[in-house]
């Protein structure tokens, strides 16, 4: 969460947010807008059903059937990443706004977990798992299915409110102690968000794997600690000479571009010109 950094230019304020509010009246305003949004694009838009109609005829294959409960899951994933880009962009800087996201995030996570792990779902990958399928993203997507189910499972539905909760509450302990370099105010909260990582991971672990190990495959899938020692090695022995020579050039880089006020104009032609 740390590499998520708030935009230096806010959007405008919308009308209906134009007049002085208190920040809990603020995050609901915002919360609503974010969240009548991603229905409709989210859930109605790319998917063109909503969750009264996921289900689908039973005389569809279960790998059909199974791919509407995920696109159901994975739309609700969307809109838990669409209220944390509110936090980090729009949402206003305040511990009440910040208690009412955390809510907010919680209660989405409970809604995720308990559609990832209902027992049809599983009853469907079973199935799925079972058909004769021929496309190979069709199968890769039944194992990936099988993996994320028997890993949800495993954690109870309390801790995944908890870490969802605590993911923003994180971010803005962080946002607050970083422009001030104030780590001590920072790290009791770091520690906990360790602590209930290493919690995740000794409920999901299905070996003696270390747990930064089965941490880290949450999110990139068959790296180890003692992979990442080697690459770190690899980069250190190219980067290490490199930059002991820009530092002795005579040719010092400038660090003009490093501070200053830039319009958002320049900056999205920039950006777009990068991209």
């Amino acid at each position: 969460r740390a590499s998520c950094r708030r935009s230096s230019s806010r959007k405008p304020v919308p009308p209906a947010c134009s007049r002085r509010t208190s920040a809990r009246e603020m995050a609901s305003i915002l919360m609503r807008r974010v969240s009548v949004s991603a229905l409709v694009i989210g859930l109605g838009g790319a998917s063109g059903m909503s969750f009264a109609s996921a289900a689908v005829p039973k005389q569809e294959s279960a790998f059909k059937q199974l791919s509407v409960k995920l696109k159901a899951i994975a739309n609700l994933g969307r809109l838990s990443a669409l209220a944390e880009w509110d936090q980090l962009v729009m949402m206003p800087d305040s511990e009440s706004a910040s208690d009412d996201r955390g809510d907010m995030l919680a209660t989405l996570a409970a809604v995720i977990h308990e559609r990832s792990t209902e027992a049809e779902l599983g009853a469907l990958i079973a199935r799925a798992e079972a058909e004769a399928l021929a496309d190979e993203r069709d199968l890769a997507n039944v194992r990936l299915a099988r993996r994320d189910f028997d890993m949800m499972t495993k954690i109870p539905a309390e801790l995944a409110e908890r870490k969802a909760k605590l993911a923003s509450s994180a971010y803005a302990s962080w946002a607050k102690a970083r422009p001030a370099n104030d780590f001590k105010s920072f790290s009791p909260m770091l520690a906990e968000c360790f602590a209930v990582a290493a919690e995740v991971a000794r409920y999901t672990r299905t070996d003696e794997a270390e747990l930064y190990d089965v941490a880290l495959n949450e999110f990139e899938s068959g790296m180890t600690a003692a992979r990442c020692e080697v690459l770190f090695a690899e980069v250190q022995a190219v980067l290490k000479p490199l930059i002991a020579k820009v530092l002795a050039s005579p040719h010092q880089p400038s660090g003009a571009a490093l501070s200053g006020s830039f319009g958002t104009e320049a900056q999205g032609a920039l950006n777009t010109q990068i991209v």
